[in-house]
């Protein structure tokens, strides 16, 4: 079979069953780039009680069903730390693995409120 012959195939076979496609194309997306299966993302959100781990709400919509949630890793190690909610993900990508600076946004929230005396930012 030429690879014009394959790729047709392949097209036909996606059109033909596209729940199964979609599936198949996450889960060699997730292999590839964290080396879980969805069968694992789906272990996961099972050992997390369905919770994102961040903001500890559950990972379903208003309807009760489960949302996609997003695998959370650890860029210098690949290590996957679990899965979280969108919006979760993005505050994390924003503070970084910095825990002084999660400290600080605790703090900041925190009943007595910050102030800026009461750090030291290295100037």
């Amino acid at each position: 079979m030429t690879a014009k012959e394959n790729a047709a195939k392949s097209r036909k076979w996606r059109k033909n069953h596209p729940e199964r496609s979609s599936e198949v194309s996450a889960n060699s997306h997730m292999r590839r780039r964290y080396g879980i299966t969805l069968h694992d993302k789906k272990n996961l959100i099972i050992a997390q009680r369905g919770l994102c781990p961040l903001c500890g709400k559950p990972l379903t919509t208003t309807k009760g069903r489960l949302t996609p949630g997003v695998i959370d890793h650890d860029h210098k190690n690949g290590r996957v730390r679990g899965v979280v909610h969108i919006a979760c993900n993005a505050a994390l990508g924003v503070i970084g693995d910095d825990r002084a600076a999660i400290t600080r946004l605790s703090l900041y929230l925190s009943p007595e409120g910050f102030f800026l005396g009461a750090f030291d930012f290295g100037d």
